[in-house]
């Protein structure tokens, strides 16, 4: 992990972040890690972290229509039009 502390300041003992600010650098880390893992791993099947994604929610609710893929995915309904397109080639 980057040390964030200021090498300016180290003689008084100051950091630029707390150890709470450090914390929650560290929080943030974890997802980003697990997502960029899951991309390579999806990348072996050919699949976009978007294209995953739309499959879950495909999987999870049966019969789900494309406005409502949309709206629950917060995506446009012509993007995920191109996306379906995309599988099919």
């Amino acid at each position: 992990m980057v040390d964030f502390r200021s090498t300016s300041d180290a003689s008084l003992g100051k950091s630029l972040l707390t150890d709470s600010d450090e914390f929650v650098f560290v929080i943030e880390e974890v997802p980003r890690k697990l997502r960029r893992l899951f991309d390579a791993s999806m990348a072996r099947f050919g699949l976009t972290r978007t294209q995953w994604r739309a499959l879950v929610y495909i999987y999870r609710t049966p019969g789900i229509t494309q406005t409502d893929l949309a709206k629950c995915s917060n995506w446009s309904v012509p993007a995920l039009a191109m996306l379906s397109t995309s599988w099919k080639e």
